[in-house]
C-alpha cells in the first residue's frame, strides 16, 4: 500500500530533530544543575543554551509551514475561534443627567 504524504507532513518531519534535541538538552541541563559534582558541565551547557534556542528558532522559521490566517482573523491559530471585531461605538447622551451611555456593536470578522 502506498502512503500519500503531503508537503506539510514532510516539512514537519524536518522539525522533529531540532525539537527533540533541544528538549533533551533542556532535560539534561536540569538534571546536571541538581548534581553538585557536574557544576562545570552545567555552566558549559548554560553557555551553549542560547545557541540551541537560536538554532531551534531558525529551523522553525526556515522549515515550518506558515499559517494562512492573519492575527486579525484568528487570534489563536490552534483553535477555531474567530476574533470578534468591534465595528461601531455609539455614544448616546442620557436625558436629565451628565452621564452618557455607550453602545458597542460586536461582529465576527468575515474576511
Amino acid at each position: 500500500m502506498v502512503e500519500i504524504v503531503s508537503d506539510q507532513t514532510l516539512r514537519m518531519e524536518k522539525l522533529k530533530a531540532p525539537i527533540y534535541f533541544s528538549t533533551l538538552f533542556l532535560v539534561i541541563y536540569v538534571i546536571m544543575t541538581r548534581i553538585e559534582s557536574t557544576a562545570s558541565i552545567s555552566m558549559v551547557m548554560f553557555g551553549l543554551s542560547p545557541l540551541v534556542v537560536l538554532w531551534l528558532a531558525y529551523k522553525i522559521l526556515k522549515d515550518g509551514t506558515p499559517s494562512g490566517n492573519t492575527f486579525n482573523r484568528k487570534f489563536y491559530d490552534d483553535h477555531d475561534y474567530e476574533r470578534v471585531q468591534v465595528k461601531e461605538l455609539e455614544i448616546i447622551p442620557s436625558k436629565g443627567s451628565m452621564k452618557t451611555e455607550s453602545k458597542l456593536t460586536a461582529t465576527r470578522n468575515q474576511e
